[in-house]
């Protein structure tokens, strides 16, 4: 059996079934956020999202994430959603999605999973898909867009792995 040191988890937002005005006045649009982030096997997954409360409450989320969590509570305040269940819906959303042994793994893992979500994204607008998924990682994806001569060209950088 693997001796496993790390986690990497996922939180996710699904706002698909929101209102485009209210969305648009908050400046979000309908679609699911996802945020991949990683934790000490030891960490349980309510101490990560005591945490993101904490950063939240003094700024300091990653920008890209903090934007958008205030944006989600305001959103959630329009709503008329009491504190209580807005910081629950926030806040209690981190579920385990993989496993890894060390940093190394972990590493690549982590950018594999963002790369996922990354590629998913960064093709919403040109494929027709049911729902949007919105990347929040600001780091990590191994998707590299170029564009040659009016045409764009995705590709996926690749490590060597030991």
């Amino acid at each position: 059996m693997k001796n496993n040191k790390f986690k990497i988890y996922q939180r996710v937002w699904d706002l698909t079934q929101e209102d485009d005005k209210e969305l648009k006045e908050i400046g979000l649009e309908k679609g699911i956020y996802k945020y991949i982030g990683r934790a000490s096997i030891n960490t349980y997954l309510s101490n990560r999202e005591s945490c993101w409360k904490y950063k939240y409450k003094y700024k300091k989320l990653p920008k890209k994430v903090q934007a958008f969590m205030e944006k989600l509570e305001k959103l959630y305040i329009i709503k008329g959603i009491e504190e209580e269940e807005r910081y629950r819906l926030m806040f209690k959303n981190c579920n385990v999605i993989d496993y890894a042994q060390d940093e190394e793994e972990l590493n690549l893992k982590e950018n594999i999973y963002i790369t996922r979500l990354d590629e998913v994204s960064k093709f919403k607008d040109g494929l027709i898909v049911e729902e949007p998924i919105i990347s929040l990682n600001s780091k990590g994806s191994l998707v590299r867009i170029k564009e040659y001569e009016g045409i764009i060209v995705t590709s996926i950088e690749t490590s060597k792995v030991s």
